[in-house]
């Protein structure tokens, strides 16, 4: 991205989120827990990414929005037509979210300390959270808990 204005490199950017998240939604198909590790990670790299790439000619702030922006652009409509058919995949938004703010903090600020708590945040988000939301959903909803891991199982 050469000399173009800051607004045509924020609808670039967020134009390479929705790329990035057109092409990552096959991993829905598989579970929950794939989609959220999957989606999370790409993000997170391509916030990382284009937060170094740009430096100086785009803000790190305005990154994360045209990320954001480019991430959930395909899913308003989806969920403006079918909320509660949409309400358990929430955790996946919550968690593409906290990536790509990781992405941008690991880019800016490049010390071991913030490197560390990302990784940890990241396994927290990816397998307690996950869970916390599984078992809240059923609770809210009465419905069975749907199967995260073999053990899971009936």
């Amino acid at each position: 991205m050469k000399t173009k204005s800051k607004t045509l490199q924020f609808l670039a950017v967020a134009g390479i989120a929705l790329v990035v998240f057109l092409a990552t939604s096959w991993v829905n198909a598989f579970s929950l827990a794939a989609s959220t590790w999957g989606q999370a990670v790409c993000f997170f790299a391509l916030t990382w990414y284009l937060a170094a790439r740009l430096e100086g000619r785009l803000s790190a702030v305005a990154v994360v929005l045209a990320v954001a922006l480019g991430r959930v652009l395909p899913e308003v409509p989806v969920r403006i037509v079918d909320f509660p058919g949409t309400y358990y995949s929430f955790i996946i938004l919550f968690v593409c979210f906290c990536a790509i703010i990781l992405g941008a903090l690991c880019q800016r600020q490049r010390c071991t300390a913030v490197y560390a708590l990302t990784i940890v945040l990241m396994l927290l988000l990816n397998t307690v959270a996950l869970r916390v939301w599984d078992n809240a959903y059923c609770d809210r909803t009465g419905r069975v808990a749907v199967a995260t891991t073999p053990q899971d199982r009936p």
